[in-house]
């Protein structure tokens, strides 16, 4: 093989991991009904296009970042990484089955505390009540029905009904 075959070679597996990385990010944006710009799905897809015809130059690599950056930060949180991590494994379900067992064992504990009449019993009803609200927040979050992004740094331009005033210094 002559150097620029070795290069073509490099140039082509870079290409396929970097839109291997973009569509996995865009599929999880449109899966997730985040807002993606027609501008940057028509930029994918010409890249896409570009790839899959072998017509890849260094300059499509870098548009191919730049596509990936601008995906990531619509997708943020989740990057092409954890996405196809939790894709390829089961440990998500483990995880929300685990989750279920430790929320049906406290709902237990605390039906039970509440019905005893001790000393401590009031003390160890708040306890695991606190206990199943800290694991519904979680498994809400780990689901996908609360998302960080509500709480983001913009998540009153996004969410509110009514005008923010920015008037005041935030550091106080």
């Amino acid at each position: 093989m002559s150097d620029n075959d070795v290069r073509r070679e490099n140039l082509n597996k870079e290409a396929f991991h970097k839109l291997r990385e973009a569509t996995i990010l865009k599929n999880y944006a449109i899966n997730s009904n985040l807002e993606l710009t027609d501008e940057l799905l028509f930029r994918f897809g010409g890249y896409e296009h570009s790839v899959f015809n072998d017509d890849i130059t260094p300059t499509i690599l870098g548009d191919l970042d730049i596509v990936i950056r601008d995906l990531t930060e619509i997708t943020f949180p989740a990057t092409a990484e954890t996405i196809s991590r939790g894709l390829d494994n089961t440990k998500p379900r483990k995880f929300l089955k685990s989750l279920i067992w430790m929320s049906i064992c406290a709902l237990i504990i605390t039906v039970i505390s509440y019905n005893v009449k001790t000393e401590y019993a009031p003390s160890i009803t708040a306890i695991f009540l606190g206990l199943l609200g800290a694991i519904v927040n979680v498994f809400f979050h780990a689901i996908g029905v609360m998302s960080e992004r509500v709480f983001g740094e913009n998540a009153d331009e996004r969410h509110l009904e009514f005008p923010v005033d920015d008037s005041y210094d935030s550091r106080f």
